[in-house]
């Protein structure tokens, strides 16, 4: 690969996992915001059960849980593809 490509795909795969990891630590403050009223103990004795139990969320925090999980996928991605590169 061209050398001088190289350091301008490393700042394209930084800027995107930044802005992917600021959307997932977004999605999932919006995703606790909304557990159901009648699981609210649950999920304060235990709270990575939100995560493994998706019924805790409401309808609203089930779509903020699959996009944190997709900008978190997309983090990993581009962090280990610019490394790899």
């Amino acid at each position: 690969m061209d050398n001088k490509l190289v350091p301008f795909l490393h700042l394209i795969f930084a800027i995107i996992a930044l802005v992917s990891t600021g959307a997932f630590v977004v999605r999932t403050y919006l995703m606790l915001r909304e557990i159901r009223p009648n699981k609210q103990l649950i999920s304060n004795l235990i709270p990575l059960m939100v995560l493994v139990m998706p019924e805790i969320l409401t309808e609203q925090g089930q779509r903020h849980r699959t996009k944190a999980f997709v900008n978190f996928i997309v983090a990993i991605v581009s962090t280990s593809l610019g490394f790899l590169i």
